[in-house]
């Protein structure tokens, strides 16, 4: 057997490295991905193995020069691509390289006939999966459409895709020779040309399948493939279907070891390295942010996330091309809408947990990826460091991750339709408002749609406040009065005869803290409120019981 480290220039097996990524490199020469590349290829390799090693080395396309490095990393990896996906004999030359070197090609297959078809295009489209920036969601995926050009089963695929009724009726417009699915959802609009299909949909089982491991199998794909056609097929019988969603929450962590909970369909657990790839837009160097623990010591949270949370969100698109000076299609948006909302409630049941701290506990949302399956890479949206500045790092003791648990089936059993607003405003108050005057104004809107009506809204708010916070009759009208002053500092801000400067900002906190309470006691004690259709009929209901506190004759002043 050769060795081939006598002919490796200094800093050529790094050049490898990064131009195909540990991965990728390690597939084609047929190495071990979990083992130092450095340690296999400076041992024995076979004749084909360094075959291999020349040609890529020598004919794959170099590193492109351009200015912004995200330009030149995503042309090369399209390049990279195209490269590996020429025909070589039978077949292409990544899988030529693969065979070269030794290594066996996996041809997974399936009882479903489109997935089968799909899956004869898997052999030259795996070694693309396994490209840094394709694999990881940096490029989009859109490399992964390389197959199709010029695959001799491609024709097939579509072929077969045509052949079932329901994935047929997705195409709705010609455009020459080509069919058409343009559509609309939520998260977006676009159009799949019937060529590109069996591509797409292997691009998305990929990505579906890197949520359970970073580096899938090729009969991970395969499985994958199928839930994507599933949901393909759901969207062309015009059902709903449920799609993944993940989202990272920063500024909390779960204590050392905790495996996190679920609720009805959602889990809240730690982030690990499979979940990296989601949250790959932030910077390492700066993705951290210091606070100081319980016991005094320092620590830090991650804004990318500590905790990953894991949910299915109705999925609902428009087939056919839209109007969109008619607006976006307004049904469409209901899905993002209860994603939202979901988010919101576990953050809200977070902040609501009993705790030793002046502050609540703030957790963010710093990005969220959508799989739809009409899409190769994940619908992410992503919010910067900066958008994040008022979190306080937590680790949270065990008693309170067992108290949010709890609180988070309260908040997933509730209808909170009704006090919507309330939730939201609370939220933006504590965590996404940085003035003084905002804080303040979004606290007490909160109050409003608690308990707010058309007349007499301050009396109504105040007072119905007091009647549900205070535990007697002379707490509620010190809270009373203590809750007027807070309201009329707000009219005052609103109507520009006062202003908030950091002396004043505990009374913004202070509001703040009001609605929190106000919340977790509608949760806990008085659900039967939230069955009411609005703050009128819920002050109307507390404020005959409560008679007391509202009795005083300043009330009204």
């Amino acid at each position: 057997m050769p060795r081939y480290v006598a002919d490796m220039e200094d800093g050529e097996l790094d050049s490898l490295l990064q131009r195909f990524g540990l991965q990728a490199l390690a597939y084609l020469l047929n190495l071990e991905p979990d083992r130092s590349v450095a340690d296999q290829v400076s041992g024995s390799l076979t004749d084909g193995q360094v075959a291999t090693v020349s040609i890529l080395r020598d004919d794959a396309p170099a590193a492109v020069p351009a200015v912004d490095a995200w330009v030149r990393d995503s042309m090369h990896d399209s390049m990279l691509a195209s490269w590996l996906c020429q025909p070589a004999g039978d077949d292409t030359l990544a899988i030529l390289l693969r065979s070269m070197s030794g290594g066996a090609i996996p041809r997974p297959t399936s009882g479903d006939a489109v997935a089968a078809a799909i899956l004869k295009l898997l052999p030259a489209a795996y070694p693309l999966m396994l490209l840094p920036r394709v694999g990881m969601n940096m490029s989009g995926g859109s490399e992964l459409l390389a197959p199709s050009f010029n695959h001799p089963n491609s024709p097939l695929a579509k072929a077969a895709m045509l052949d079932d009724p329901d994935l047929r009726a997705l195409f709705t417009e010609a455009n020459g020779a080509s069919l058409s699915a343009p559509y609309v959802t939520a998260f977006g609009g676009n159009a799949i040309q019937d060529w590109a299909f069996p591509c797409i949909a292997l691009g998305h089982a990929w990505f579906r399948a890197r949520l359970d491991r970073l580096t899938p199998t090729p009969d991970d794909v395969a499985r994958a493939l199928e839930g994507t056609l599933s949901d393909l097929r759901g969207l062309g019988r015009h059902e709903t279907v449920e799609i993944p969603v993940r989202v990272g929450l920063s500024g909390v962590k779960l204590p050392s070891g905790h495996p996190g909970f679920s609720v009805k369909g959602v889990t809240v657990r730690p982030s690990e390295p499979r979940d990296d790839w989601l949250a790959w837009r932030f910077d390492k160097d700066r993705d951290t942010v210091a606070g100081i623990a319980d016991n005094g010591v320092q620590q830090a949270v991650r804004y990318s996330g500590d905790l990953i949370v894991e949910l299915s969100v109705e999925w609902l698109a428009y087939l056919g091309s839209w109007d969109f000076e008619k607006g976006w299609p307004r049904h469409l948006l209901e899905g993002q809408e209860r994603l939202s909302q979901a988010v919101d409630d576990i953050r809200l049941a977070l902040a609501l947990i009993p705790s030793k701290h002046h502050d609540p506990v703030l957790s963010q949302q710093s990005w969220r990826a959508v799989f739809e399956p009409t899409s190769i890479a994940p619908n992410s949206n992503w919010r910067s460091r900066e958008y994040n500045l008022r979190i306080r790092p937590r680790t949270l003791l065990g008693n309170e991750v067992e108290e949010w648990q709890l609180l988070v089936e309260r908040v997933v059993a509730a209808d909170l339709s009704h006090i919507r607003i309330a939730v939201s405003r609370t939220l933006q108050a504590l965590g996404e408002r940085s003035e003084f005057h905002d804080i303040l104004i979004d606290s007490v809107m909160a109050w409003e749609n608690l308990f707010g009506a058309r007349s007499d809204t301050v009396f109504r708010v105040t007072g119905s406040l007091a009647v549900l916070l205070g535990t007697n009759a002379e707490d509620r009208r010190a809270l009373l009065k203590e809750l007027r002053k807070l309201y009329d500092l707000r009219s005052a801000v609103v109507h520009g005869s006062a202003e908030i400067g950091p002396d004043d900002a505990v009374q913004s906190d202070r509001a703040t803290n009001i609605a929190l309470s106000a919340l977790h006691t509608l949760l806990i004690s008085r659900q039967d409120l939230l069955d009411e259709a609005d703050g009128a009929h819920r002050s109307n209901k507390l404020l005959v019981v409560g008679l007391d506190p509202v009795a005083d004759p300043d009330a009204r002043q």
